[in-house]
């Protein structure tokens, strides 16, 4: 029991802390840290640097646009060709009769559950 005791005193114990720092007003604030006011630019230049575009800028736009060309260069092929083939496979398999069979419980045309099928796997 003792030792019990003395395990919830020493956590009390790290529980603890002290805070010790000067209270600022904003005069002291800003003269410590040099707050430098912000000049307003006019609106030509604030629409100038918005529409401003590096080559690093639209590589990102680019990439994010279509993000194929990021991966696509560095996709092992000869590793993931197998499991890739076998998914695909297995995918258009189950996808074809399973679309054309809820297109006939819809009462729609065949050709209209093979799009709704495919359409979800791109």
């Amino acid at each position: 029991m003792g030792d019990v005791s003395e395990h919830e005193d020493c956590l009390a114990q790290t529980l603890k802390y002290c805070v010790e720092r000067p209270v600022f007003n904003q005069e002291s604030l800003q003269e410590r840290l040099h707050v430098k006011e912000k000049k307003s630019q006019p609106l030509i230049q604030k629409i100038a640097h918005y529409f401003r575009c590096s080559g690093k800028k639209a590589k990102s736009h680019l990439y994010n646009f279509i993000p194929i060309l990021k991966w696509l260069p560095r996709y092992p092929v000869k590793e993931y060709m197998v499991g890739d083939l076998i998914s695909g496979l297995s995918t258009g398999v189950m996808q074809l009769p399973q679309g054309l069979a809820y297109a006939l419980l819809a009462a729609v045309p065949p050709v209209f559950g093979l799009y709704s099928s495919f359409y979800p796997v791109f």
